[in-house]
C-alpha cells in the first residue's frame, strides 16, 4: 500500500518569495540554517544530516527543530523493461525546497556555545543537495 499516490516529477517552482526570508524572528540564542537556491533532498541526505546534528548535540541541553518532510514520490522502472507498461514503482521519497526555507533551528543557552553550533550545522550541511546558509 502507497502512503501518497504517483504524481508527476513536474518542475521546481522558480519563483522567489521575500517573505520566506523574513519570516522568522531573529533571537540571539538560535541558529537557523535556510536555503540559498532551489533543490530537492533524498531520504538518505536527510537521515546523514539529522544523524550528525543529533549525534554532535545530544551532550549539549539544546533545542533542535528539523523541517525537511519528505512527501514527494519518486518512481523509476526497473532495469531491463522496454517502453511503455505504464509508471515504474515508488523508489524514494523526496522533499521539494524552495529559496528561503527553514530546514533546521538550533537553540542554544551559552554565547560560548556558538562556534561549536556553527561547526556542526556546517559539517551537516554538506550531506544536503541544496546551498544553504547560517544565519
Amino acid at each position: 500500500m502507497l502512503k501518497y499516490k504517483k504524481y508527476q516529477k513536474g518542475s521546481l517552482q522558480n519563483k522567489f518569495s521575500s517573505f520566506l526570508l523574513n519570516i522568522y524572528h531573529y533571537n540571539t540564542n538560535i541558529l537557523r540554517l535556510k536555503t540559498q537556491n532551489f533543490g530537492k533532498c533524498s531520504v538518505g541526505q536527510i537521515k546523514a544530516f539529522k544523524q550528525i546534528i543529533i549525534k554532535k548535540t545530544k551532550k549539549t541541553k539544546s533545542q533542535i527543530f528539523l523541517n525537511i518532510p519528505t512527501i514527494f514520490p519518486l518512481t523509476k522502472k526497473p532495469l531491463e523493461v522496454r517502453m511503455g507498461k505504464g509508471k515504474g514503482n515508488v523508489s524514494t521519497y523526496v522533499s521539494k525546497k524552495k529559496v528561503g526555507c527553514l530546514i533546521c533551528k538550533l537553540k542554544y543557552k551559552n554565547l560560548n556555545q556558538l562556534p561549536y553550533f556553527k561547526k556542526i550545522i556546517k559539517n551537516a550541511s554538506l550531506r544536503l543537495s541544496i546551498k544553504t546558509k547560517i544565519k
